[in-house]
């Protein structure tokens, strides 16, 4: 299943009717599953105009435009979000709760500017920061 990620898009779905025809019993679940999330989506009933029940088609929460590597991986580009997920990781530590109120957001917003002005006036300084500390606050 992850070499669909490699796949052009225009051939995933060609991919994954492949792997539906080669996937051991104890996998069907699994590779359906990702079909339905990540693919084709899945169908659903519906009644129509006519009140009939019908199939409509969902498409799936995560299409493949969302996760497919195949052109940042031919032009030597960055195949994940590992930055942005470091700096939701320090914000979420920032902020310190799981549903925390707008104005605990905006609070700990202004206290994150201010931070990252401080470490931009310490380089404009001449003062070496980490690259972490750097890549953190996009310099």
């Amino acid at each position: 299943m992850d070499g669909l990620a490699f796949l052009p898009i225009g051939d995933i779905k060609d991919g994954m009717a492949y792997l539906k025809n080669i996937v051991p019993e104890e996998a069907e679940s699994l590779l359906n599953y990702f079909d339905e999330t990540y693919v084709n989506g899945n169908y659903s009933q519906v009644k129509n105009e006519n009140n009939k029940i019908v199939l409509r088609n969902c498409p799936p929460i995560f299409p493949p435009n969302l996760w497919n590597v195949n052109e940042s991986t031919l032009n030597d580009e960055k195949r994940t979000n590992n930055s942005t997920e470091g700096w939701n990781l320090r914000f979420s530590k920032l902020v310190g709760q799981t549903h925390p109120t707008i104005w605990t957001i905006i609070n700990k917003i202004k206290l994150e500017v201010a931070s990252d002005e401080t470490k931009l006036a310490q380089i404009e300084l001449g003062v070496r920061c980490t690259q972490t500390e750097a890549t953190n606050h996009g310099v």
